[in-house]
């Protein structure tokens, strides 16, 4: 949906595991992320805080934003494609131990604000 997009947007785009069976919840908060319109400078991501403490699974492969320059629609997509690739890819290993629901099994959905 998003590769298409003619025109960068302000978002803000956060995770949940729901389960097939009885429809349980989980938000992934560390896994959020948003990208905000600028309209003057360079387009860049936003990092983690070095103290931080999730996990690398995290930090390593996502940003928790961007700043993207209204005309620069290459780094919007480029952005989310990244973002999306990566939680493809995911294994949630830290928070396989707070629900059960990801042994169960579940499926991940997206909320855009």
């Amino acid at each position: 949906m998003l590769s298409s997009e003619k025109e960068v947007l302000d978002l803000l785009i956060t995770p949940f595991l729901i389960g097939e069976r009885d429809q349980e919840v989980y938000e992934l908060l560390y896994y959020k992320t948003y990208s905000e319109v600028i309209n003057d400078g360079e387009s860049e991501t936003v990092t983690y805080d070095s103290g931080n403490l999730l996990p690398a699974e995290v930090t390593s492969r996502i940003f928790p934003g961007a700043y993207i320059n209204k005309n620069d629609i290459a780094f919007f997509n480029g952005f989310w494609s990244s973002y999306f690739n990566a939680m493809e890819k995911m294994k949630f290993n830290d928070d396989t131990t707070a629900t059960t629901l990801l042994k169960k099994g579940a499926q991940i959905f997206y909320e855009v604000v």
